[in-house]
């Protein structure tokens, strides 16, 4: 079995639980194979806005292992939420990513409040969406739809 691709992109000023949570859920999900050895389900890429490495909020600084520009294929895409998702030009460039690759991602999701980025696209209008409680008054304020 092959592991399917998750991506988790990583930008300046994300919320560090928000990229290592999802990362490590996926990373530790494994299956044994019929000679009985383990094997990862997933393979965990982490993908920069650049090639450049990035600072959290919480001062960490992480080195992604690819860039929007050169992400391969992917079955599932994670934005992390954080301070850079809600704020600036972080969700701005990742918005326009997704709307160019989104029909090639099987699945697609958000942490907190990396919905904001999500939003942008205009993918979720008309639906319901969840995020931090602190910011769910200016969420559907700034995307109504």
């Amino acid at each position: 079995m092959k592991p399917l691709r998750v991506g988790l992109i990583g930008y300046d000023r994300v919320q560090a639980l928000d990229l290592i949570g999802p990362s490590d859920a996926f990373t530790i999900a494994v299956a044994e194979d019929e000679m009985g050895k383990l094997r990862p389900c997933y393979e965990v890429i982490v993908i920069g806005l650049t090639g450049k490495p990035f600072r959290a909020e919480s001062g960490v600084v992480f080195q992604p292992q690819t860039s929007l520009r050169n992400a391969p294929a992917l079955d599932t895409l994670i934005i992390p939420g954080g301070r850079g998702a809600r704020i600036g030009q972080s969700s701005e460039l990742i918005a326009r990513w997704i709307a160019t690759r989104a029909k090639r991602i099987r699945r697609i999701a958000s942490v907190c409040t990396g919905v904001y980025a999500l939003a942008r696209t205009g993918f979720l209008d008309g639906r319901r969406v969840t995020t931090h409680w602190r910011f769910a008054n200016d969420l559907a304020c700034r995307f109504p739809n």
